[in-house]
C-alpha cells in the first residue's frame, strides 16, 4: 500500500483525526502562517501534530546537516592532499586552490549548511502543510493561497461525526414501530407564479405568463421584446413530512463557544434528517442581514454581526417555506433578544412587537416556532416564553453545550 492510499485509509477510519477535522472547523486562524505562529504556543491536539511535523523535519535538517559537513571537511582534506602533492612535485598550489574557490558544489553545500546553521522559529507554515496533507488528499479539505476550507465531503464527514457524539448522549425514546397514516411526498407545480431567480430550472418558466408580463408593460410593441424581469416560472410545492428550519443568530454575543454549538447542531441535523426522504431543512443565518446558507458552507463562513433582526429572520424562513406542503416547525437559536429591523437599529422596545407579530404570522402558516435560548438572564426569559405562547410553540433554555441533545431529542420525538 503506497503512502497516498495509507493516509486516505486513516482518514477514514481514525477517530482522533475526525477530531482534528472538528478542531480544525472551529479554527478561528485558518491561514498557514498564523496556525504556524500559534503553533510556537499551543501543545494540544491539532498543535501537537504539528509540533510533532516540526520535530521530524528538524531531526532531518540535523541529520543532512551533519552530512553535508563532512562532505565539505573531505573537501578540504582532499585540497590538502592535493596541495602537498603538488608542491612536493615542485609545482605551484594557484590552480589548485583556484578549481576549489569556483567549485559550484562546494558554495551549494556551504550555502546549505549556512542556512541550517540560521537561528529560525521552530514550527514553519511546512510543518502545517504536512499535518494537512492527510486531509487534502482524502478530499476533505482544500488548500488556496496558504489558506484551508473544509470541502463538501468534509463538511459531510464533519456532520457524522458531530451527529455520533451528539446521538451518545440522546435519551433514549420507545422502541418498536411508529406508524403513521399515509403519507407522500415530492414535488408538483402550483399555480402561482413569480418572477424568474437565478437558479431556477428552465422547465419551471410559464410562457404565458411571460408573455402577459411584456405585454403588461409595453403594450401594443410589435414584435414583443422580453427581458429578464419579464420571466415568469411556475412555484413549485414541495411535499415533505416535515420542513425544519434552523434560524441562527450570529451577532456579537453568539460569537465563540454559542455560534459553534449552532454550527454543530446544523450538521448533525443535517446528517440526520439526511437520512429520511421525507423531511426536508433550511438554514438560516441572521444578523444585520437575513441569509440562507447551505449547510457544507456552515463551518467556512465567518460571522461579525452587531444588530439582531429577528423579525427578518423569522419572516423570510415563513416566505421561503410558504409552497411547502406538510408539518413546518423551526428552531430560534439565540441568547439575546431583537433591536433591529431591515438593517436598522431600533432598540429592544421598538422591535419586540414586530417580532410578536411575525411569529404570530407564523402561527397562521402552520408553523411551529420553537425558541432555544441560550442565556437565563430574567428579561430574556421572559421574551422567549412570550415568543413562544404568541406562536403556541416550546421554549428550550440551554447551554451551548446541550444545544446538539435538546434540538436532536425534540427533533425525534417530533417525528414518531
Amino acid at each position: 500500500m503506497n503512502t497516498r492510499q495509507l493516509c486516505n485509509l486513516c482518514v477514514r477510519s481514525d477517530d482522533s483525526l475526525e477530531r482534528m477535522l472538528y478542531d480544525m472547523a472551529h479554527m478561528h486562524h485558518r491561514d498557514l502562517r498564523t496556525l504556524a505562529g500559534l503553533g510556537r504556543h499551543q501543545t494540544d491536539g491539532f498543535f501537537e501534530k504539528v509540533r510533532d511535523a516540526a520535530s521530524r523535519r528538524k531531526e532531518a535538517q540535523r541529520q543532512s546537516s551533519r552530512e553535508d559537513r563532512k562532505s565539505l571537511s573531505r573537501m578540504r582534506d582532499d585540497l590538502f592532499d592535493d596541495l602537498l602533492d603538488e608542491i612536493s612535485r615542485g609545482g605551484g598550489a594557484g590552480r589548485l586552490i583556484d578549481v576549489f574557490l569556483n567549485d559550484s558544489s562546494r558554495h551549494a553545500l556551504e550555502e546549505r549548511v549556512a542556512h541550517e546553521d540560521m537561528p529560525g522559529e521552530y514550527i514553519e507554515e511546512k510543518d502545517v502543510m504536512e499535518v494537512l496533507s492527510a486531509f487534502v488528499e482524502a478530499r476533505l479539505i482544500d488548500v488556496l493561497d496558504g489558506v484551508y476550507r473544509l470541502t463538501p465531503r468534509g463538511c459531510r464527514r464533519l456532520a457524522g461525526h458531530i451527529l455520533r457524539r451528539i446521538m451518545e448522549n440522546v435519551r433514549p425514546g420507545p422502541s418498536g414501530p411508529n406508524p403513521t397514516g399515509d403519507e407522500g411526498f415530492g414535488t408538483s407545480e402550483g399555480f402561482v407564479t413569480r418572477k424568474y431567480e437565478f437558479g431556477d430550472e428552465f422547465a419551471r418558466i410559464d410562457t404565458q405568463a411571460t408573455l402577459l408580463a411584456a405585454l403588461e408593460k409595453r403594450p401594443g410593441a410589435c414584435p414583443v421584446r422580453f427581458e429578464e424581469k419579464d420571466v415568469r416560472v411556475r412555484e413549485t410545492i414541495v411535499t415533505s413530512r416535515i420542513v425544519n428550519g434552523l434560524i441562527i443568530d450570529a451577532s456579537g454575543s453568539m460569537e465563540g463557544e454559542k455560534l459553534h454549538a449552532a454550527m454543530d447542531i446544523s450538521l448533525a441535523l443535517t446528517e440526520l434528517i439526511g437520512r429520511s426522504a421525507r423531511d426536508t431543512l433550511k438554514i438560516y443565518v441572521f444578523s444585520n442581514t437575513v441569509e440562507e446558507v447551505p449547510y457544507w458552507e456552515i463551518p467556512n463562513r465567518r460571522y461579525s454581526g452587531t444588530i439582531t433582526d429577528m423579525r427578518g429572520a423569522l419572516k423570510k424562513f415563513r416566505t421561503r417555506t410558504q409552497s411547502f406542503r406538510g408539518d413546518k416547525q423551526a428552531y430560534l437559536i439565540t441568547d439575546t433578544a431583537p433591536n433591529s429591523e431591515n438593517g436598522q437599529y431600533i432598540g429592544f422596545e421598538r422591535a419586540v412587537p414586530g417580532v410578536l407579530e411575525e411569529a404570530h404570522y407564523c402561527r397562521l402558516a402552520g408553523i411551529t416556532l420553537n425558541i432555544v435560548m441560550l442565556d437565563q438572564t430574567k428579561h430574556l426569559s421572559e421574551f422567549a416564553s412570550a415568543l413562544a405562547r404568541r406562536n403556541t410553540g416550546r421554549v428550550f433554555f440551554a447551554r451551548p453545550g446541550d444545544l446538539g441533545r435538546v434540538v436532536i431529542e425534540d427533533y425525534l420525538m417530533r417525528r414518531r
